[in-house]
């Protein structure tokens, strides 16, 4: 997957994230979170932009592979992260990529 690694910190207010949707494009499915503190700012273009970049980084099919996705403000700078996590075996990865925005 084409994505940039970001670090990932924690909610800032330690409630659990809410699903906002699903994901899918090749092969490829996750679920779409976003921390609680971060939802109301969320505009319907923000999650448009999330589900473009999740279908232009998974653009390599493959077999079913589950994951979840985290869509959060961005640390220390103006916009969103998309967070893809998934699994490969038994094997946790990640990868993220920073969209546009206007945080």
């Amino acid at each position: 997957m084409p994505l940039d690694i970001t670090p990932q910190s924690p909610s800032p207010t330690g409630a659990p994230p809410r699903l906002l949707g699903r994901l899918a494009s090749r092969g490829w499915k996750a679920k779409l979170y976003a921390p609680e503190s971060d939802v109301a700012a969320l505009r319907p273009d923000d999650l448009a932009a999330a589900e473009r970049a999740f279908r232009a980084a998974v653009a390599v099919p493959g077999p079913t592979i589950l994951g979840f996705a985290l869509l959060r403000r961005a640390p220390g700078a103006a916009g969103l992260v998309l967070a893809v996590h998934w699994w490969e075996g038994a094997v946790l990865r990640r990868d993220a990529l920073r969209l546009g925005g206007r945080w």
